[in-house]
């Protein structure tokens, strides 16, 4: 192989003699080639070979090349050493890519000799490829050139507007009918991958409508702008849903859900209803809908959203989880599963949503924070520290998870605080972190950082944090009736995954009230507050040590750690 490369040197060093005596005999180059010949060679390092992209796309050859990225806008490739031939004695170990010095003098000024141009580009692309043009056609034992080919396009987003119908006669029961199908029609394309519903016609869309005949039954003709489709009875709205959305999709070349009939009618009616302000007969439709055909998809986003907006939590629920399994993808849907399951008590169901959400939000703040907190409670280091990594980088103002609670989780508060401190400094108006520095305070007799923790929180988080410190510092000063009263408040602006009931544990502990201790850590555990690891070794609840309620109560914690740590396992950090 090197003997060969010392041939290809001298090949080359003759083709550059030549082109250069050719240069002083003819005149000066000119052009875009030769200008970009002599910038590609100015970035290269000398006595080193490469090969231009564009020769071995011609040279399929059998040698073994690496990306050497590019010089002057120009891809290049190194060939790959050859293995050593353990069989021979002094086999090289090592391939000599050395080339000959190419010292070549700047780009001469322009000339009107044009010929001369085409010579240069010719010895440009000697010089880069055409030396080891005998190397790659010999070495048929390597492995085959491999070239990177480009990244597919992403699929083109057809936009398309459903203009108004035209209904012949104009009669009241046509244009209801007209409108409602209408409603169905452009919702289905919100729901269909790759395409945009515009409302205003666009050069680069589709305009698509439709003409109502009143025959008996009424004629249905689809129409995408001059073009007219195959006309369909309308028995119902179901019928023109259809006969539209084949003939959008066949223009289109985009596949649109369809649904049975039934449910076609129902969505249909839901949307003329909730267009018209009657809500009532709005749900009672969508309901129909949804009953009729539950893999409806655009149905059930429907429902998930009429549900929510009009403060209906569970239905809205529901309607999520089905598009959950409908439609993975869907972080709306996720979130919804994530926030209704952490309410109902099923952490494995929402830790597994919020996963979800992170496959196509890997930084998003809310789905990061619950998984860092409930990674926290059930001691797994690993996912915790991954979720606060992540979050350092998104904004650290909206991380309700620090490195130091795993001290705080170990009963370490002097170590916790001090830590927590320095973080402070970067972040002074971070919610969390100054309900924790606050509630160490009350806990370390340190009263005049509870109080700056609490003019903070009286700013930033008035309707819990605030109330919520605002107990403990009553509950220093043993006074149960002001204690009661800020923990009355701060429920009200409790949120699952909150720890309001292993605070409420806490300070009934500072009071040694041992019954509502352990009322309020049962109810902590019925919440499956994300404080487990925090609460079995909390020293304030040791002197209940041999409380059988206590040590049940501890026994039922210790049991949701494994489901906890189970459902983590799934999610990829």
């Amino acid at each position: 192989m090197t003997e060969e490369l010392t041939i290809a040197e001298a090949k080359t060093r003759r083709r550059l003699i030549e082109a250069r005596k050719q240069r002083d005999e003819i005149g000066r180059s000119r052009g875009d080639a030769i200008d970009r010949a002599y910038k590609t060679l100015a970035a290269m390092p000398k006595r080193k070979l490469y090969i231009s992209e564009d020769f071995v796309k011609r040279g399929r050859g059998n040698v073994r090349l690496r990306d050497a990225g590019a010089r002057a806008g120009m891809k290049l490739y190194e060939i790959v050493p050859a293995e050593p031939k353990l069989t021979m004695a002094n086999a090289p170990t090592q391939l000599d890519t050395h080339a000959t010095d190419l010292d070549l003098p700047p780009p001469p000024p322009v000339s009107p000799k044009r010929h001369s141009s085409f010579l240069y580009a010719a010895a440009g692309v000697l010089l880069l490829g055409g030396g080891v043009a005998g190397i790659m056609l010999s070495r048929h034992k390597e492995a085959p050139v491999t070239v990177a080919t480009p990244k597919p396009a992403a699929p083109a987003v057809h936009q398309i507007m459903v203009d108004n119908f035209s209904v012949e006669g104009a009669e009241p029961a046509l244009l209801e009918r007209a409108a409602a199908i209408r409603l169905a029609v452009i919702e289905l394309l919100k729901n269909t991958p790759d395409v945009k519903v515009i409302d205003t016609a666009s050069i680069d869309g589709i305009t698509c409508s439709a003409a109502i005949h009143p025959n008996s039954p009424p004629q249905f003709v689809p129409a995408a702008g001059a073009k007219i489709g195959p006309t369909a009875a309308l028995a119902d709205n179901a019928a023109g849903i259809v006969a539209l959305t084949q003939w959008i999709a066949s223009q289109a070349h985009v596949h649109i859900q369809s649904a049975a009939p039934a449910a076609l009618n129902a969505f249909a009616d839901a949307l003329a209803a909730h267009a018209n302000n009657d809500d009532a007969k709005a749900e009672a439709a969508l309901r129909a809908a949804v009953t009729a055909d539950p893999n409806f998809l655009s149905a059930q986003l429907l429902a998930m959203n009429f549900f929510a907006s009009r403060g209906n939590d569970k239905d809205a629920f529901t309607a999520a989880k089905q598009v959950l399994v409908l439609a993975p993808a869907n972080a709306d849907a996720a979130r919804r599963v994530a926030r209704g399951s952490l309410a109902a008590g099923d952490v494995p169901s929402a830790l597994s949503a919020y996963g979800a959400i992170l496959k196509r939000s890997s930084d998003d703040a809310e789905a990061l924070n619950a998984i860092g907190k409930y990674a926290y409670s059930a001691n797994d280091a690993q996912h915790f520290a991954a979720a606060v990594k992540r979050l350092s980088r998104v904004s650290l103002g909206d991380s309700s998870i620090h490195e130091p609670d795993l001290l705080l989780a170990a009963g370490k508060y002097e170590d916790a605080v001090q830590k927590y401190y320095d973080i402070e400094v970067n972040t002074p108006n971070n919610v969390a972190l100054a309900l924790k520095i606050g509630r160490i305070a009350v806990l370390r007799h340190t009263p005049d950082i509870a109080k700056l923790e609490l003019e903070k929180l009286q700013k930033t988080d008035p309707n819990y944090g605030y109330h919520l410190l605002q107990a403990y510092i009553a509950a220093g000063q043993n006074a149960r009736g002001d204690a009661e009263a800020q923990l009355k408040e701060a429920r009200k602006g409790e949120r699952p995954g909150d720890d309001y009931w292993t605070s409420t544990a806490e300070i009934y502990a500072m009071m040694g009230d041992a019954k509502s201790v352990i009322a309020s850590l049962e109810s902590a555990e019925d919440r499956r507050e994300p404080t487990i690891s925090y609460v079995l070794s909390d020293p304030l609840f040791s002197f209940l040590a041999s409380d059988a309620k206590y040590q049940a109560v501890r026994t039922a914690l210790t049991s949701r750690q494994n489901d906890i740590r189970a459902a983590l396992a799934q999610i990829a950090m």
